[in-house]
C-alpha cells in the first residue's frame, strides 16, 4: 500500500464521510479555478484527508509512477 498513490483512502465513518462532503462542497469554487490555472501541470484537484497541517499535497495518479520511480 503506497499512500503517495492518490487511490490511497484512510478508514471511514459516517461522520467523516459527511464532514468531507461538507468541505468538498465549499471548496469547490476553490479546487475548480486552481484547476483551471494549473490545467497544464495537474490532472485533477481535489480536497481530501490525506493531510491536516499542510495546505496541499501532490500525489501520483493510480496508474502513474512514483516519485522514485520518476527519478530513475
Amino acid at each position: 500500500m503506497n499512500i503517495a498513490k492518490a487511490d490511497f483512502k484512510f478508514p471511514e465513518d459516517d461522520i467523516e464521510k459527511r464532514k468531507l462532503k461538507k468541505l468538498k462542497k465549499m471548496y469547490q469554487p476553490l479546487t475548480n479555478y486552481l484547476l483551471e490555472e494549473l490545467k497544464d501541470d495537474v490532472e485533477k484537484v481535489r480536497v481530501s484527508q490525506k493531510i491536516v497541517t499542510d495546505p496541499c499535497l501532490i500525489v501520483a495518479s493510480e496508474s502513474g509512477q512514483s516519485a522514485h520511480m520518476l527519478k530513475i
